[in-house]
């Protein structure tokens, strides 16, 4: 329920992340005129500019760049969750919901790990105009905001076991696994670059490879000490996998092997492997009982949506929101 109510946080845009690659192009200066003003607190055109740079390089990560035109739109979608985000905090505040200092300073020392220095956190804060107290301020509104709807809004959220099974009956599909193997190798990479020359010798290291494992050399040590793939640190375990998740002759190699056996030399665009299939599992449906917990969370976030959707507009219902200007771009 933890995880979900974080996630609810950042769908309604109390984020805590602050990576910065650099201002957008074309936005003009911002100012502290506001762009919307909830039951008296005035959310800042500067801040609305802010969070929407925050929006466009999340989108940016994702691929999805909003060109020129859709703009408004995004602002016009930043504004609407920084506006509920300003209702939810304050109805903590008249919930009296307080937020130790221990805990923002867990949360501020839990964001400076991700980076690899002091220096490297505080220029990243000042490449943002930030102050540490600032962000120590975003921290206490989430962790505010967090408390209110775990403790007033879903708290007594349940699932029962009529509705867990009646989605179990209504969606077979979901709970239908597909053979799977799990298997290990060994990479030797190649690109398209490589010469001929460099070909051959990558592909006489992994027949040498080969030709140890089938002398009874541990694979995973083989693996370990030869392998170009990052499973190397796992003794080449590539774990449980169905068909379509790998490249196709990996994958028709694996499935064509029985278990414990080894491979002939496979070519991918990846360069020279070597497989071995450690298990395999049948084609089955996973019963009830094995997927009942995973339901009943996934319906609990479910309901817990669309309570908390529910409450943002009785808030929104009772609140006095002004728009003094319109979204800038």
């Amino acid at each position: 329920m933890k995880t979900m109510i974080r996630s609810m946080m950042i769908l309604i845009g109390v984020s805590l992340l602050f990576f910065s690659d650099g201002v957008l192009a074309d936005d003009p200066p911002a100012s502290d005129a506001p762009a919307a003003v909830v039951n008296g607190t005035t959310i800042t055109q500067k801040a609305l500019t802010f969070e929407t740079q925050r929006m466009v390089e999340q989108m940016a990560r994702q691929g999805r760049v909003p060109d020129e035109k859709n703009m408004p739109m995004v602002r016009e979608e930043v504004l609407t969750r920084m506006v509920e985000e300003e209702l939810l905090y304050q109805a903590s505040q008249a919930e009296a919901i307080t937020v130790p200092d221990s805990r923002v300073t867990a949360e501020l020392d839990a964001i400076k790990k991700r980076f690899p220095s002091e220096k490297e956190y505080k220029d990243a804060l000042a490449g943002i105009d930030m102050k540490e107290a600032d962000l120590a301020k975003k921290i206490t509104r989430g962790v505010a905001i967090e408390q209110l709807i775990r403790d007033h809004v879903v708290q007594d959220i349940t699932v029962d076991e009529a509705e867990s099974h009646a989605f179990y009956d209504q969606n077979t599909d979901m709970f239908k696994r597909p053979e799977q193997v799990q298997a290990r190798h060994v990479l030797i990479k190649t690109t398209e670059d490589f010469t001929a020359e460099q070909k051959a010798e990558a592909r006489a290291k992994i027949d040498a490879v080969r030709q140890k494992a089938l002398d009874g050399a541990d694979f995973a040590t083989l693996a370990s000490e030869n392998s170009d793939c990052p499973s190397r640190t796992k003794g080449g375990d590539l774990g449980y996998f169905s068909r379509g998740q790998m490249v196709k002759p990996f994958e028709d190699a694996a499935f064509a092997l029985e278990t414990g056996t080894l491979s002939e030399v496979v070519e991918t665009q990846f360069g020279y492997h070597i497989i071995e299939v450690t298990d395999r599992r049948s084609a089955t449906v996973v019963a009830y009982e094995s997927a009942r917990a995973q339901i009943e969370e996934r319906l609990k976030q479910e309901k817990s949506r669309r309570r908390i959707k529910e409450y943002i507009e009785g808030l929104r219902a009772k609140a006095d929101i002004k728009r003094p200007v319109p979204v800038t771009k």
